[in-house]
């Protein structure tokens, strides 16, 4: 998924058909009727869908464009908010309900809702991802009841059902997601009649307004009255920064929150992909090193995702997921690797490393979740299945790899990949996600005893009990990046400028770059610079001291 910004100023998410996919006609020629279908779903009131702006079915590269839901998905809400009040999960199952029984109405179905396929805006919840998030799967409508049940079940108590034990949840909630959960195929098969017949009870008889969605967005003390801000010390006005050098290889490709640049071992070479489908080597002054086309010229599919660098050189995945690739540092490449050859599944976009081994985990459409450690000649090292969906960059801590699906914490061994004693027995649910003593969340949040995250106006700092220490607010409402740690001080961009905050939550500077970024890639920090993306590439600003 790619986020994009129309003439008008919308903010749109683009998603691209694998090329894998795109080169089946049976593929097309259903893409084609599925976009079509969806786009009459999405254009009804009241559907609680993404609405379909754009799409191409067919061109070279199948793609479709949705507008941008600007709010958490339910998975993130959960975790750092805890599980929803009872009202707040029966007027979510009404949404949802409702907007599943327009998609089966018109002979589709979903067949990836998960926590993570739910945003919750401003106005109510939009499940985003119809018409490419499953395509081609053996699924129906019955498995788009029992992910609705687990998806409720999950918002209800911050855990997905394990063998339908429903005890935690709410007497309201209980009985409504026991009847989704009824609907599998595999337990008690039910006709179609049913199906509908649950969904549209679920949908009956409840309106979402944005007054009755502030239960999210503004969470209450349990008297019914919000609780009143404290205020805060504004920061000081944006300072102009010179730009020390720019890189003009065009728009940055990646997923969001992906790094700008991906720095060498030794600091000395920054690397990153960009749409043309080439990866880009430029030393810290700015200078050109070497761009190697990592797609042949006949099957170039574009967008070249962030990496990851070792002393042999850095890795990528292109192809949308389809293909991991290793590239020397003189900018050749020594190999590339196919996740899956049936071409279902795909590695997640942003690999890690551990032990000198390079690891990728499937995306949250595989069809098995997969972890995959691959050595430096390309031979794989280990590969462990995990179940449920991952879809989660890997955190190395102290030697020991950490992967989450929706509910648990695993903790692998890096050497061999055998899962630690006690894997998946700590919750993933709530925010920082734990394992033991450790914080799973990547290293470039985490500020001593602090985890910091940041929101569409604000920055916020938070304790392994998950607590909030301090924040610090920009004024108006924008885009905003991920946040990088680097020397003790946060470096964040929210809305236009770079925001640089101390431990204490006390605002260094806010810097003003004096040209447009892009938020999608969070800013990287070494000794001299911060680099960030913009639209024509790469700019290098000098690190505030």
């Amino acid at each position: 998924m790619y986020l994009a910004e129309a003439a008008d100023g919308t903010h749109l998410a683009v998603r691209v058909v694998r090329v894998e996919l795109a080169a089946d006609p049976v593929f097309r020629a259903r893409f084609h009727e599925e976009v079509c279908a969806a786009r009459r779903i999405a254009a009804g009131p009241g559907t609680y869908l993404a609405r379909i702006v754009d799409a191409d079915t067919e061109s070279e590269h199948p793609w479709i464009a949705t507008e941008f839901i600007d709010g958490p998905d339910l998975r993130e809400a959960v975790r750092r908010q805890g599980p929803l009040p009872e009202e707040a999960v029966r007027l979510l199952a009404a949404a949802l309900g409702e907007a599943l029984d327009a998609i089966h109405a018109q002979g589709l179905v979903h067949g990836g809702l998960d926590p993570s396929s739910v945003v919750l805006g401003a106005d109510g919840p939009r499940i985003v991802d119809l018409g490419v998030s499953h395509m081609g799967g053996q699924v129906g409508p019955a498995e788009d009841v029992f992910a609705l049940g687990s998806v409720l079940a999950y918002a209800a108590s911050g855990r997905v059902p394990l063998q339908k034990d429903l005890s935690d949840l709410p007497d309201g909630v209980r009985d409504l997601v026991a009847r989704c959960l009824s609907e599998n195929p595999a337990d008690t098969p039910a006709p179609p009649p049913t199906r509908r017949r649950t969904l549209q009870a679920l949908a009956a008889g409840a309106l979402l307004t944005a007054g009755a969605w502030l239960w999210l967005r503004d969470r209450d003390d349990g008297d019914g009255t919000p609780p009143e801000p404290e205020p805060d010390p504004l920061p000081p006005d944006p300072r102009p920064v010179t730009v020390q050098w720019l890189s003009r290889h065009g728009m940055l490709s990646g997923q969001l929150g992906s790094p700008a640049v991906t720095p060498s071992p030794d600091g000395d070479r920054l690397y990153f992909g960009a749409m043309d489908g080439s990866l880009y080597a430029v030393s810290r002054t700015g200078t050109d090193l070497w761009s190697t086309p990592v797609e042949k010229p006949r099957a170039r599919t574009g967008p070249v995702t962030a990496s990851v660098a070792t002393d042999d050189g850095v890795y990528c995945v292109y192809r949308n997921g389809g293909r991991l690739c290793a590239v020397g540092v003189d900018g050749r490449v020594r190999w590339e690797r196919v996740f899956d050859r049936g071409g279902y599944d795909s590695y997640d976009t942003l690999p890690v490393v551990a032990r000198g081994l390079v690891l990728v985990t499937t995306d949250r459409f595989a069809m098995r979740s997969t972890v995959r450690a691959y050595r430096a000649d390309g031979s794989v090292a280990w590969s462990t299945r995990l179940p449920g969906k991952l879809g989660q960059q890997p955190v190395v801590a102290e030697d020991v790899v950490y992967v989450r699906n929706d509910e648990v914490v695993f903790a692998l061994d890096p050497v061999d990949g055998r899962l630690l004693p006690a894997s998946g027995r700590d919750s993933a649910t709530g925010w920082p996600p734990r394992f033991g003593g450790a914080v799973v969340v990547p290293p470039h949040t985490v500020l001593g005893d602090l985890v910091v995250s940041a929101s569409s106006n604000e920055l916020k700092a938070v304790d392994r009990d998950g607590r909030t220490v301090w924040t610090v607010e920009a004024p108006g409402r924008g885009a905003h990046s991920e946040p990088t740690v680097h020397g003790g001080l946060v470096h964040v961009l929210l809305g236009a400028s770079l925001y640089v905050v101390d431990a204490g939550g006390v605002t260094r500077c806010v810097l003003d770059p004096g040209m447009p970024v892009r938020t999608e890639y969070r800013p990287v920090v070494d000794g001299r610079h911060v680099y960030l993306a913009v639209p024509e590439g790469v700019a290098a600003i000098e690190r505030p001291r």
